[in-house]
């Protein structure tokens, strides 16, 4: 429920928006992000906390990933994943207002340089 809401609020603030749904492999989130070159990719980490494949999943998306697209995580187990989101350089969000903060600043940052 919760990427859905995400995906309802980028979309409610002028983002185009392409929802993938849940339980997809790394390499089907890459390829659908560069289909569409997108700039930001949410991930929902709900349940499990402690997944012994989704830290590899997780590095395999960020290297697939152009370096200039952002990867913006919120859910109930991302800090959970916390040393590998911070290796892969992605913001952790802790509920849509944090979410619209980091969209708010990522198009900022984008109307700076152009």
């Amino acid at each position: 429920m919760g990427a859905i809401l995400a995906a309802a609020t980028a979309q409610a603030e002028g983002w185009p928006v392409v929802y993938l749904g849940p339980d997809l492999p790394a390499r089907n989130i890459a390829r659908a992000a560069e289909q569409v070159q997108a700039e930001v990719v949410a991930l929902g980490l709900v349940y499990p906390a402690d997944d012994p494949k989704l830290g590899t999943e997780l590095s395999e998306l960020r290297e697939r990933l152009p370096m200039t697209a952002q990867i913006i995580v919120g859910g109930s187990a991302a800090t959970s994943y916390g040393p590998v989101l911070q290796r892969i350089r992605a913001q952790i969000v802790t509920g849509i207002r944090t979410f619209q903060e980091v969209l708010s600043r990522r198009r900022s940052e984008r109307m700076r340089t152009g």
